[in-house]
């Protein structure tokens, strides 16, 4: 019997695929330099990540409608920003309200979703060390970012400093696009650390 467990991660966009891919390149390098036989994550045929073009709840689960019937055995994971829906609860608790059925998941009928915290940024952000983490976790809060996140147009041009003290490059961020060696021992270990902050799915004020 196979030990191999299949998952399709229907996602926000490019960002997270770029992230997979440097996650599956990462494990895959370091099976090989352990000497395992296969890489414990990796991606097989396609759509292993499927794109769904936004985080807005009816995208992500139009998209994982038309994947699950191609992938009946297959196990799913829907993987979107928690931004959009903190901002749906502010402004219509009803919205909100109405799609929190889904996003908790219905056993047999769709999967649970799974938020990068509010911003994907912030995931990467969980990526730094304790001191860069510290200083961006600072500068966000005063920012009121974690009480109404911030839209892309005012949260890139902050991030940007972070990003550029981590990767020790004067290139901008750019969504989307990650280093090959983004993903590290060292990246992985930070994240474990943090991956308690903000990552939980936005509670209703109901």
């Amino acid at each position: 019997m196979s030990a191999v467990r299949p998952y399709c991660v229907v996602c926000e966009g490019k960002s997270e695929v770029s992230y997979l891919a440097r996650l599956a390149k990462f494990l895959g390098e370091e099976a090989a330099a352990q000497g395992l036989f296969a890489s414990p994550v990796g991606f097989v045929g396609k759509p292993a990540v499927h794109g769904s073009g936004g985080g807005d709840c009816k995208k992500v689960m139009s998209a994982y409608k038309q994947e699950r019937p191609k992938n009946p055995r297959t196990s799913f994971c829907i993987w979107v920003d928690a931004d959009l829906y903190i901002r749906e609860r502010d402004d219509d608790p009803d919205v909100f309200n109405g799609h929190r059925p889904v996003i908790l998941g219905r056993p047999g009928k769709n999967p649970p979703f799974s938020f990068s915290a509010l911003a994907f940024e912030d995931f990467l952000a969980m990526h730094f060390d304790d001191e860069l983490y510290g200083e961006w976790k600072s500068a966000f809060s005063a920012a009121g970012h974690f009480v109404h996140p911030l839209h892309g147009c005012d949260y890139l041009p902050k991030f940007q400093p972070f990003w550029h003290r981590w990767t020790g490059s004067g290139v901008d961020y750019e969504k989307g696009e990650l280093p090959d060696d983004w993903v590290s021992a060292k990246s992985l270990r930070n994240l474990f650390r943090t991956a308690t902050i903000r990552t939980c799915w936005p509670r209703s004020k109901t």
